[in-house]
């Protein structure tokens, strides 16, 4: 199994255990090109290190990139600091417990080969598969650009919530910015694409949520 290792330090110990359980461990940094990490690797194990906030915009990097199969190691001390909605696949702790750690990985591998639905969201007439990074609807194709396709994966996760704009920008652009109109424009060009069938709300004073439910067209 060859596993895409991301860490902020040098991860000697990940990558002996990696090697003594058969792995075949790929050593990246942070700032490495997110589309050659994710697909590195039969799946990507993000170390935390010392600061967990940093990897965040990290992982949804790599989903943005295909990454499938994301395993987040943390340390004991740091688990409240992550977000169950960040995206990644399963979490492990560190040290490592060697076992505990393969079989994680294993876990991984198994979802990815025998459950690939998993990686597909359906939205009334709307199907977004994660994977294929390809959004159909209605059985048509639908073209976007790799920046409107996140931002769409990005509010079909939270579909039914309302995120701001700020948020949108931090996590599908991994920008701290107050210049937020540039989701505006991403958002104007999803509504013409997708058209009466999905809905994506204006949230006054909030920003943008995608509707849980298909919009009815005749309304």
């Amino acid at each position: 199994m060859r596993i895409a290792l991301v860490s902020q330090a040098q991860p000697a110990e990940a990558l002996e255990i990696l090697r003594d359980l058969g792995c075949r461990p790929v050593e990246h940094a942070p700032t490495d090109d997110p589309v050659e990490i994710a697909h590195d690797g039969d799946a990507v194990l993000v170390e935390c290190g010392a600061d967990v906030d940093p990897m965040r915009a990290l992982l949804f990097r790599l989903r943005r990139a295909g990454a499938a199969s994301v395993l987040l190691a943390v340390r004991s001390e740091q688990v409240l600091r992550v977000d169950p909605g960040w995206p990644f696949d399963d979490l492990t702790l560190q040290p490592y417990v060697p076992p505990e750690l393969y079989l994680r990985l294993r876990v991984l591998e198994w979802r990815r080969r025998d459950a690939p639905n998993d990686l597909r969201i359906e939205v009334g007439a709307m199907s977004v598969d994660l994977g294929a990074r390809a959004v159909d609807l209605g059985g048509d194709r639908v073209p976007l650009s790799p920046q409107e396709f996140a931002l769409l994966a990005y509010l079909t996760r939270f579909r039914g919530r309302a995120v701001s704009r700020e948020v949108l920008l931090r996590d599908v652009w991994g920008l701290r910015s107050v210049e937020t109109r540039t989701v505006d424009v991403h958002i104007r060009k999803l509504r013409q694409k997708l058209g009466e069938a999905v809905n994506i709300d204006t949230v006054r004073g909030v920003g943008y949520r995608l509707d849980a439910m298909q919009k009815d067209p005749r309304r």
